[in-house]
């Protein structure tokens, strides 16, 4: 009897395994500055103010503070507000922040803005940037600030 052998199977070739990924390196708020400044695409930029925010430190709202002073691009400024109110520690440096973004000679979209995170912050730090608001040329604005003034004045007698 002839024995019937069946050819041994070849094996199936496999990919070689890939190496983990490595895992990704947290970028410092002055690495991403760096790159937020040779950004030249609007997605990227937003991205980058994305990630400062996702941060919360107070390097990080310093960070977006200088890139806010030195945008022109409004929606960019924007962008640094929502990611900023998104942030919640760090009161005393997004009060520096929102002082910025209410200056009489940005846009009514960012100071509108800014108030509006303004009005989220029940912490009595935040009494100076409403009395620089209550001489604001608008008189909306000078009654809304003199009126947190005496909400936040109550929160700190209780």
């Amino acid at each position: 009897m002839i024995a019937l052998s069946t050819p041994a199977a070849s094996p199936v070739p496999q990919a070689p395994a890939s190496p983990p990924a490595p895992e990704e390196t947290p970028r410092t708020p002055t690495q991403l500055q760096a790159a937020y400044l040779v950004a030249q695409e609007f997605p990227d930029k937003v991205e980058i103010i994305y990630d400062l925010g996702d941060l919360d430190t107070v390097d990080a709202i310093l960070t977006l503070l200088r890139l806010f002073e030195a945008e022109s691009d409004e929606d960019l400024k924007m962008e640094i507000l929502d990611a900023t109110e998104r942030m919640e520690e760090q009161v005393p440096a997004k009060l520096a922040l929102l002082s910025v973004a209410l200056r009489a000679g940005q846009p009514p979209e960012i100071r509108d803005a800014a108030v509006g995170q303004l009005l989220t912050i029940d912490d009595r730090r935040a009494i100076p940037v409403w009395q620089v608001l209550s001489r604001d040329a608008d008189e909306d604005r000078r009654e809304m600030a003199q009126e947190r003034i005496e909400a936040l004045q109550e929160l700190e007698a209780n």
